[in-house]
């Protein structure tokens, strides 16, 4: 479902999407009524958090050096254990608390998703594939200048190769960025510099 809607319209409106979801079914279960409705409200909201790994990871990837996509994924997964330990031990400490612990751990999705939808920018691959080649171009023409590169002089033929990809999954235009091996993204946060 997450990349079939970000085949469709983007990497940033799945995140942005997932992220919301779990705004919205996290606080509903901190609301719910009643045992039927809880287990709902639940399995929405993990179906809305098994998003958030697929989405995230699939939009920084274009922003990364393959070198760099294995420790930015165990990064990744090593946040979902954290975060799962700490709900864990509050739960523990807050037993009647449990509805202000739900509450107050799904409105933290609520500035990623805001971020998502408004301040990063989306997947050149995405703006390629959907007809929006000069909004492609300048995402690969930022990602430049915030590697410390100089743009590409003949951006509309770096944005051409954007679709192209590496033996080992990675977008050539995110490669093309930074061929010489600095930095691994920018992009407005969708990776940093090695």
């Amino acid at each position: 479902l997450w990349g079939g809607l970000a085949a469709r319209r983007g990497w940033l409106v799945a995140l942005g999407a997932v992220q919301l979801c779990v705004v919205a079914f996290g606080c509903a279960t901190a609301a719910c009524g009643g045992p039927r409705s809880f287990l709902l409200l639940r399995f929405l909201c993990g179906f809305a958090e098994g998003g958030v790994p697929t989405t995230s990871f699939g939009w920084a990837g274009e922003f990364m050096l393959p070198r760099s996509k294995v420790r930015v994924g165990f990064a990744l997964l090593i946040g979902f254990h954290v975060g799962s330990l700490a709900i864990t031990v509050g739960a523990y400490y807050l037993p009647h608390g449990w509805r202000l612990l739900s509450a107050a751990t799904s409105l933290l999705a609520l500035p990623l998703s805001l971020c998502a939808l408004f301040l990063l920018p989306e997947s050149p691959r995405y703006l390629q594939r959907s007809g929006r080649a000069a909004q492609a171009a300048e995402v690969l023409r930022r990602m430049a200048l915030l590697n410390g590169r100089p743009p590409p002089p003949t951006l509309p033929d770096v944005v051409g190769d954007v679709g192209g990809e590496h033996e080992d999954g990675a977008a050539d235009g995110a490669a093309d960025a930074d061929a010489d091996g600095h930095g691994g993204g920018g992009g407005g946060g969708g990776g940093g510099s090695e």
